[in-house]
């Protein structure tokens, strides 16, 4: 099994700027930010990752935060992207060759068109 990842409560993203409200990490990195394990939660085997992973100019993996809001019309209603990464932890090579990425994605659009219609 892979290393456990936390994320901050939502009841304690208050007390902590925003920078930690969406991030993912292993326990080290959060103590090493002076976050306490009480106000974390372990997220699951499946978890959706704020922005996308790139190699930066070392062949080193680093993370990217992608969102945005553009309107081609100054005060009209425009058009905004937010990026995530869907990572799964701990996958075998069978089940990887068993995702159906279309009714995966069909699936995310239902949920994430259910949050757009509450804003």
């Amino acid at each position: 099994m892979g290393k456990t990842k936390f994320k901050l409560k939502v009841d304690a993203r208050k007390f902590f700027d925003e920078k930690y409200h969406e991030k993912i990490m292993a326990q080290q990195d959060w103590e090493h930010n002076c976050i306490p394990l009480q106000l974390l939660d372990e997220v699951e085997r499946v978890y959706i990752d704020y922005g996308h992973d790139r190699l930066n100019s070392d062949k080193k993996c680093a993370s990217s935060n992608l969102c945005g809001w553009e309107s081609k019309q100054k005060d009209s209603e425009g058009q905004s992207h937010y990026q995530f990464t869907l990572k799964i932890q701990d996958i075998s090579n069978k089940e990887y060759q068993k995702v159906n990425v279309p009714i995966l994605m069909d699936e995310l659009q239902k949920v994430a068109n259910t949050y757009f219609k509450h804003l």
